[in-house]
């Protein structure tokens, strides 16, 4: 199994600004809306009320015609977005 310690990226990926600034690409993000398409899954957006004025939005995401077997949940940061290539790419 690969484990963080002994990872060793492609050498055209090893300059690490280089792995930021990909990560966040317009490319990236197309590929990920892509798979996601691709995976003929059924999206739903939820707003849950939490009180005192405090709402969260979820994404509920299954595929078609499958029956449910697990839920994963996918928290991103602060300022993060579900838009955003790596909340894409991890759910596709």
């Amino acid at each position: 199994m690969l484990s963080a310690c002994n990872y060793q990226p492609p050498r055209w990926l090893r300059n690490p600004h280089l792995q930021s600034m990909l990560a966040s690409s317009r490319l990236r993000l197309r590929r990920g809306q892509q798979l996601l398409a691709a995976s003929g899954a059924q999206t739903q957006e939820l707003i849950l009320d939490g009180g005192e004025g405090v709402r969260l939005q979820a994404w509920h995401s299954r595929p078609q015609g499958a029956p449910p077997k697990a839920l994963a949940l996918l928290l991103h940061g602060w300022e993060g977005s579900a838009e955003s290539s790596y909340m894409r790419m991890t759910t596709a």
